[in-house]
């Protein structure tokens, strides 16, 4: 113990990647060695004429375990913070989507689907939501307090699926009213083009009364933009 090597030990238990089960059950071996420590080696001891004094010794090695079981869980308060912050961004990807503003109808339709999605999405968040919690938990049972950052963390990563339900809601409210919109302008253009399309329609029927011969460069003018028209 006392040649143990704190980075080497740290580093071997994150490439192990424990559970929580298991850094509880390497937390609590710690905690009983540290007892054991405590409870074997006295604070004094009489050899023959010899008093030794084993505070010294005794207060290293405990504090060592105690360093040992603090790390371990400093080690999982920041895994925890880690798959908490890729739970959010994948949330703010959603987010993100959400708030984008159908430009034609074909975008609302589109938007429609993708909200259609979004339960699985949710849910699986959910799920990995659940777990984090649940190991936090456990650092609270050892009364590790958090810092702050990983305070919010926590809980905003929390809140975000009650954030997105909300939001969703709030992007159906706006889709209806864009679909509205987009159908009221496609209204307006079919209507448009149809009193366009009967406009051309008379000055196409009104070239069968030219006869004039003189007037044949400006009909062809007349023909020309007509047809320009037709293409549009």
């Amino acid at each position: 113990l006392a040649e143990l090597n704190m980075a080497d030990y740290l580093k071997e238990i994150m490439e192990k990647d424990m559970s929580a089960y298991d850094v509880k059950r390497e937390i609590e071996m710690h905690q009983r060695q540290k007892e054991q420590l405590e409870a074997d080696i006295p604070n004094s001891i009489v050899i023959g004429p010899f008093w030794i004094n084993c505070d010294t010794v005794r207060n290293f090695l405990v504090k060592k375990r105690r360093e040992l079981a603090k790390a371990v869980l400093e080690l999982l308060a920041k895994k925890l913070r880690t798959q908490t912050e890729e739970i959010c961004d994948d949330f703010q990807v959603v987010s993100r989507k959400l708030f984008d503003r159908p430009n034609a109808i074909e975008d609302a339709a589109e938007m429609r689907e993708y909200i259609k999605s979004l339960p699985d999405t949710i849910a699986l968040n959910q799920q990995k939501i659940d777990k984090v919690m649940s190991d936090y938990e456990l650092l609270e049972d050892f009364f590790y307090n958090l810092s702050t950052d990983d305070f919010n963390a926590k809980w905003t990563c929390f809140a975000w699926p009650a954030k997105i339900d909300e939001l969703i809601e709030r992007t159906n409210e706006n889709l209806t009213q864009d679909e509205e919109r987009f159908s009221k302008i496609l209204s307006s253009d079919q209507a448009n083009f149809e009193d366009k399309m009967d406009s051309l329609q008379m000055t196409v029927a009104g070239f069968s009364g030219h006869s004039d011969i003189n007037k044949a460069l400006e009909i062809s003018l007349d023909v020309k933009r007509i047809s320009n028209q037709l293409k549009e």
